[in-house]
């Protein structure tokens, strides 16, 4: 079935329906500890939730104001949740409980470079070719990388240089929970303050491209309940900074409606 969440949708998957504990004759949604996991949810909210079915469906009203409804018609579930249980979330941003590790794999990263040249003169002629790339293997959450240079010249009659270089091993991956990478192997430092350098070893980099658009950089937050839908408009001397709706098709409570401001001045 397509699982919405908030009208956001997830990839489809299998959805049963079983009898629940006080009516064997009825039909009940079962939601998975899987399915769960997709929701992202806060550690608080996680800690509330209780099961039934042997701990393989969720008990609905261990989230109040959560609704599930399925349309066997359309293949669909509907899932609506107060947004006060979910970590961050926008219609162009997943939480990492959503996040994939992709698919097993090589790749052949590489830049070719060829040059020639004669002079006029003595009709001396030469040419060279110079390459640099990075070849690489995906397993699970990891990467595997190896750079590599290489040149082919010839000038005239002198000797013909072949050189072919790896100038680089390591492997890295994401660490999700912290919003970082780990590095393992040869790497640079990465610093505003001190020069770079090469080392060999570990590092653990905080990685901005794990943080929402919204949260990228520095602004004030700005928090409130809307009851109804509602339009926050942030200005500055009478000049708008930026109109924000809320409550709009996200949420079928508003009352647990947060409105988020994205940081000024920040590629959205």
């Amino acid at each position: 079935m397509l699982v919405k969440i908030n009208m956001q949708e997830l990839p489809e998957q299998t959805v049963r329906f079983t009898p629940p504990d006080n009516d064997p004759n009825g039909s009940e949604v079962c939601i998975s500890p899987e399915l769960v996991e997709q929701f992202g949810l806060k550690p608080t909210a996680q800690a509330d939730l209780t099961w039934w079915d042997q701990g393989q469906c969720l008990v609905l009203s261990s989230l109040p104001g959560m609704t599930a409804q399925g349309d066997l018609g359309t293949s669909t579930m509907s899932i609506n949740l107060p947004q006060v249980y979910l970590e961050y979330t926008s219609a162009d941003w997943d939480p990492p409980s959503r996040w994939e590790e992709g698919i097993p794999g090589l790749l052949v990263d590489y830049n070719v470079n060829a040059q020639t040249q004669r002079q006029l003169k003595d009709h001396n002629q030469g040419y060279s070719v110079n390459g640099n790339g990075t070849l690489g293997a995906n397993l699970g959450a990891w990467r595997l990388r190896a750079d590599w240079q290489t040149q082919y010249a010839h000038q005239g009659k002198s000797p013909t240089r072949t050189n072919w270089d790896w100038s680089r091993y390591y492997a890295y991956r994401a660490i999700p929970r912290l919003r970082a990478k780990l590095t393992m192997g040869e790497d640079y430092l990465t610093s505003d303050i001190f020069d770079s350098f090469r080392f060999a070893g570990l590092s653990l980099v905080s990685d901005d491209n794990m943080l929402p658009p919204n949260l990228r950089g520095y602004a004030p937050e700005i928090n409130g309940v809307a009851r109804t839908n509602a339009k926050v408009v942030i200005s500055q001397q009478g000049r708008v900074l930026q109109e924000n709706l809320c409550g709009y098709r996200t949420l079928p409570y508003p009352g647990y409606q947060r409105c988020g401001i994205r940081a000024f001045g920040y590629p959205y």
